[in-house]
């Protein structure tokens, strides 16, 4: 078992502990739900533990850090180069709720994915779907390719019984097929999506069947990294900015549009800290 690891933050010392091996670890992400009640329901000088799993470990030590620098982020004296962060701290600012939300979670980590083909039918494989059931059919996909990403020509050259096999269902080897064709006829480039503007990136990925506006602002958060994308139709953001807000009711999607006026120009960071809030079971 790794030594203890001490982090003092707001005041307070955290151990922040790996467990041997043969003991029982706790649910992955726990240990974030844990830290940041005890941090706002601690007094200054107390000391407090936090028990991670050794691949959570690195996790740990960034999340601490970022609470050990957080007033100072807040009060301007520190400045980053990360448009991210810098959004997340000038949301924070707006908003105190927020500023407690952004704080309990920690800098905002968006994953990006290329914007390419195979990305494209990727999200369309894993709509309505858990993580792990979607993975096993896009992995059994890309078997049909030799275990990579396909490419259009590639994927319109297997029969649909071929990808029905491989655990997509009709409506979605319909989608991938119609993506595929309108990538090689050229009205849809996804390599020419990050020259667009949002709305026309939403426009043109919308012409495929199966892609809505849902599934074309998920692209332009998680594949272009545009930083002002409000997706009022995800259920999520919905329920995550009703308990940020401490609201007794989700806000309608109609309702919730002009709501997220008030984070412009970082509105994707607040949908994000949204998830976040359901996630860390805020507040």
């Amino acid at each position: 078992m790794a030594a203890p690891a001490r982090h003092d933050v707001e005041g307070r010392t955290v151990w922040v502990h790996t467990p041997a091996a043969g003991e029982p670890a706790a649910p992955p992400g726990a240990w974030k739900k844990h830290l940041w009640r005890a941090l706002e329901t601690s007094p200054a000088g107390a000391e407090l533990e936090v028990h991670v799993d050794a691949t959570e470990r690195a996790g740990a030590k960034a999340w601490c850090g970022f609470r050990a620098s957080w007033p100072a982020l807040l009060a301007g004296t520190r400045r980053s180069r990360d448009p991210r962060l810098v959004g997340a701290v000038e949301l924070a600012r707006r908003e105190a709720p927020l500023a407690r939300l952004v704080a309990a979670s920690g800098p905002p980590t968006i994953p990006q994915r290329p914007s390419t083909f195979a990305t494209l039918a990727r999200a369309i494989a894993y709509q309505q779907l858990s993580g792990k059931a979607a993975a096993t059919i896009w992995g059994r996909v890309m078997d049909l390719v030799g275990g990579r990403d396909p490419e259009a020509r590639e994927l319109l050259r297997r029969r649909p019984a071929t990808l029905r096999a491989a655990g997509l269902s009709h409506a979605k080897v319909a989608a991938v097929r119609d993506l595929a064709a309108h990538v090689l006829r050229g009205d849809v480039q996804p390599n020419a999506l990050p020259g667009l503007a949002d709305e026309e990136v939403v426009e043109r990925l919308t012409r495929v069947r199966g892609i809505g506006r849902w599934s074309a602002q998920m692209h332009l958060i998680f594949s272009l990294g545009r930083l002002d994308v409000w997706p009022t139709g995800d259920l999520g953001v919905r329920k995550g900015y009703a308990l940020w807000r401490g609201l007794t009711r989700m806000p309608t999607e109609k309702e919730l549009g002009p709501l997220g006026e008030a984070y412009r120009p970082y509105r994707s960071l607040a949908a994000w800290y949204a998830w976040r809030a359901i996630d860390i079971g805020f507040p």
